[in-house]
Order: C-alpha cells, then sequence, then structure tokens
C-alpha cells in the first residue's frame, strides 16, 4: 500500500472553500481519475471529499474504492460478471455515503457512470463553497432532498463571478431524471 503524504479534500474545505484555480485543478484531476475508472468498467460509488487525498505536491487522489462495482461488460463472461460484482457489494444493499449519493443510488436503481458524475458534482459545489448541497437534518430528510431538491444557489464573493450562477446549469441538467443527465 502507497503512503500519501499529504491531507483529504474533506480536511482541506472544513472551514473555508478552494479558491478558483486550486478547485478547477483538484475537480480536473478527479474526473481524470474516475474517466480511468469507467474506461475500465468499474464504478467507485462513494466519491466525498474524505475519499479525495491532495498530496503535498496538489496531486489529487481517488482513495477507498471498497464499495466499487463493476459495469456490466458484454465481452464478460456472465458466470465471471456474476463472481466479480459478488465480491464487490452485496446485493439489496445501498452502498455510499447519504450526502454524496445519487438518485440511483438512493432509490437502489441500475447504477452508470453517470451515479458517479452525480457524486462528484456535490463535490465540486462542497469544494466551492464549504457546505453540502443536500445538508438535512437527518438522513431520511437527505434522502428525501436528493430526490426532491435544488440545491440551494450558490453565493460567492464578488471575488469569484465567474463561479456564480455557472453551477446552476449544471445542476439542472443532472437532477432527478437520469435521462436528462449528459452521458459520460
Amino acid at each position: 500500500m502507497q503512503y500519501i503524504d499529504g491531507e483529504t479534500l474533506a480536511t482541506r474545505i472544513k472551514d473555508k472553500p478552494l479558491g478558483l484555480k486550486e478547485a478547477l485543478d483538484v475537480a480536473r484531476q478527479v474526473a481524470a481519475a474516475l474517466a480511468d475508472a469507467h474506461s475500465h468498467g468499474v464504478l467507485h460509488r462513494d466519491i466525498k471529499p474524505n475519499n479525495i487525498m491532495i498530496t503535498s505536491r496538489g496531486q489529487a487522489k481517488v482513495l477507498d474504492f471498497g464499495l466499487a462495482k463493476i459495469l456490466r461488460d458484454k465481452t464478460m463472461p456472465e458466470s465471471e460478471l456474476a463472481t466479480e460484482t459478488t465480491l464487490l457489494s452485496a446485493a439489496g444493499a445501498i452502498a455510499g455515503t447519504v450526502p454524496y449519493m445519487s438518485p440511483e443510488q438512493v432509490r437502489q436503481d441500475e447504477l452508470d457512470r453517470r451515479s458517479d458524475i452525480f457524486s462528484f458534482g456535490t463535490l465540486l459545489y462542497e469544494m466551492v463553497s464549504a457546505q453540502q448541497p443536500f445538508a438535512a437534518k437527518s438522513m431520511g430528510e437527505t434522502l428525501a432532498a436528493i430526490l426532491t431538491r435544488e440545491p440551494p444557489p450558490l453565493r460567492l464573493s464578488r471575488r469569484r463571478p465567474a463561479w456564480n450562477g455557472s453551477y446552476a446549469n449544471v445542476w439542472r441538467r443532472k437532477r432527478l431524471g437520469g435521462i436528462r443527465r449528459w452521458k459520460s
């Protein structure tokens, strides 16, 4: 196992959001890591600030593939797929960390890459606001918010006008219906 000298993204954004340059750099690296995992047929299913490590050199590392799931691959024999999936996830269990779950995870629907992309969107929101987009008083209320609520509009400083409104369009497109969301 590799030792990573650095801190989690959760620690980095605990008291204040990231600056524009750092947020874009971290987002680019996490997106590249997810794209690589997806290209190998793997869903992470637990993208959150605690699973992103920022090294002392500024590299973002996606950690904890413990809830990962293999995507259906038409070239993989059915018996091999069943074995791999059983090892990586329990049938019928909700997998993930509630504030970062996609609507598909909450509903226990079949997941694809868009589920990780939704979770990546919640990560982006939190990186630039230091707030969770669907925060609620209880786990049940948070799950309901993911299914029914738009995240609060970002209120960012005047020093970062480029952020204002930019995420509103992203959130509108990725929300409730998987069909309305872009495929990765």
